[in-house]
């Protein structure tokens, strides 16, 4: 027998996201004065800021994040790996790297968020 949460319990349960996601994202964006020939959209730039912050983050919680910050509303969990792989394209040639853990999240080394951490201004 499926029961089915009642209006009051998904509430409380999309309060508790919210409050996870503020928690998670802080600031949208970290400005950040990027190597010539780098470009980042909005989307790339608030996952590498979340990258930079937490030790780890995980694909729900950095796609949830995203989405809310840049209101780009359904691009869902392939659109966050998306920008994933393109941070990892871009700033590849500069010595970043963004790692995975297979069923946990993605991880920058301590290396790579050095090299982030002089390119804040």
């Amino acid at each position: 027998m499926i029961v089915e949460p009642s209006v009051s319990d998904m509430r409380a349960r999309i309060a508790d996201l919210e409050n996870t996601i503020r928690q998670i994202t802080g600031p949208p964006a970290i400005d950040m004065i990027l190597p010539p020939g780098v470009r980042l959209r909005r989307a790339e730039m608030v996952t590498l800021g979340m990258l930079y912050r937490h030790p780890m983050l995980t694909n729900d919680a950095g796609c949830a994040s995203v989405n809310a910050v840049t209101k780009c509303g359904g691009s869902g969990k392939t659109g966050f790996k998306t920008h994933i792989s393109n941070l990892r394209k871009k700033l590849r040639p500069f010595g970043v790297q963004i790692g995975c853990m297979k069923g946990f999240g993605y991880i920058m080394s301590a290396e790579s968020k050095e090299i982030v951490a002089g390119w804040l201004p």
